[in-house]
């Protein structure tokens, strides 16, 4: 009986509260709030302060410009940047497999972070995508500066970069990739089907 009282008193409680807060958001939404009063503009001052249609397209225009220079500003510097960039070296790859066989080297994850700028502008940037096309192709094959000493997961990861830049562009890297696909080591083909290669 005494918990039936309890639970009582706390519907009752609670129904309060509800009650409470109803009553005091109905009051606020329907109190009048004093408002300044309105200028009105006469349509003389207003149709001198629109621009002339003919200056709206010029800065439309400028504007289509100045995102146009940025995203080629942006596209050389990013390429300068991706000119100085490696896969990680073999020798430190093994020896880092080597000291913990059951995690990912360091080397390897922050070649994969360092990359994924380069890979995620490529996407939507078509005029990037050439850029960072070369460089997976060159990793992938072992061309670039480490050479042969590219550790095959590194390659394995540019492969599968370079199928998703082939999917997002495929006018421009379908006959591109095929021709990479078939350079490429079987080993490292392996891997990258292992990774998520979608061909």
């Amino acid at each position: 009986m005494k918990r039936f009282k309890l639970k009582i008193f706390f519907l009752f409680l609670i129904s309060l509260g509800v009650f409470i807060l109803w009553k005091q958001n109905f009051v606020t939404k329907n109190s009048v709030i004093p408002q300044a009063p309105i200028n009105r503009v006469s349509n003389t001052n207003t149709q001198k302060a629109l621009p002339a249609k003919s200056s709206l397209a010029s800065q439309a225009f400028n504007h289509e410009n100045l995102e146009k220079d940025e995203e080629k500003s942006q596209n050389l510097f990013l390429a300068k940047k991706l000119e100085d960039f490696d896969a990680p070296e073999a020798a430190v790859y093994r020896d880092e497999v080597e000291a913990d066989p059951h995690t990912t080297p360091n080397s390897l994850l922050s070649f994969a972070r360092d990359l994924t700028p380069h890979v995620e502008r490529a996407l939507t940037v078509e005029s990037y995508a050439p850029s960072v096309m070369d460089f997976l192709e060159k990793c992938a094959l072992g061309n670039g500066p480490s050479g042969e000493g590219t550790p095959s997961a590194a390659k394995a990861s540019c492969l599968v970069n370079a199928s998703r830049l082939q999917r997002a562009h495929p006018e421009v890297f379908s006959e591109r990739f095929e021709a990479l696909k078939l350079n490429v080591s079987a080993h490292v083909l392996k891997l990258a089907r292992g990774i998520g290669l979608k061909e």
